[in-house]
């Protein structure tokens, strides 16, 4: 063989390799972060995607391991982890080289998000005064003060008291009594 020939043939071989090594390469895994369940657990979904011989995966919270292997399936994987230290990273546990990550979701889930509680700036005051009115007993409404004639003086105490009698006594200053019905 010539050595033309020979070059020829090493390259269509190494075209061959390179070509074969990104056919046979396998879908990195995605990882998506989800809310935390509860302060001492991290949630995830991992997607597994393409035609492969098992779904299995292997996750670790540094790129070096250790690794815990999962038995996975076909498209979502929701994985709860214990909490750890930076991101999580998910390699097929088939191809060690297709690998994913993703940075933890610490809020924890059905929690409300850091947003800031508004405060009002200032309490609004009454435009208003509230009117205060005496009980009514008995059916008899006391008089309304500054509506009397001359230094009239009912005694409202005696108007309560005397709720069930026939009627009520008031004085006028000209000293005469007079008898008021109900």
């Amino acid at each position: 063989m010539s050595k033309k020939l020979l070059g020829s043939f090493a390259a269509a071989l190494a075209l061959l390799a390179l070509l074969a090594s990104q056919v046979f390469a396998w879908t990195p895994p995605a990882v998506t972060p989800q809310c935390a369940p509860d302060v001492s657990h991290y949630a995830f979904v991992v997607t597994l995607s393409g035609t492969e011989p098992d779904y299995n995966f292997e996750w670790s919270f540094g790129p070096d391991g250790p690794w815990t292997l999962v038995n996975g399936v076909l498209g979502d994987n929701n994985l709860v982890t214990p909490l750890g230290d930076g991101d999580l990273f998910v390699r097929w546990a088939s191809d060690h080289t297709s690998i994913g990550s993703a940075t933890p979701d610490k809020d924890l889930c059905g929690q409300p998000t850091s947003a800031p509680t508004p405060t009002p700036k200032h309490t609004p005051k009454p435009t208003h005064k509230p009117v205060i009115t005496p009980p009514v007993t008995s059916g008899i409404t006391p008089p309304t003060p500054g509506s009397g004639t001359g230094s009239e003086v009912v005694l409202f105490a005696l108007l309560s008291l005397a709720a069930g009698s026939v009627g009520v006594w008031t004085f006028k200053s000209s000293g005469r009594r007079s008898k008021i019905r109900n």
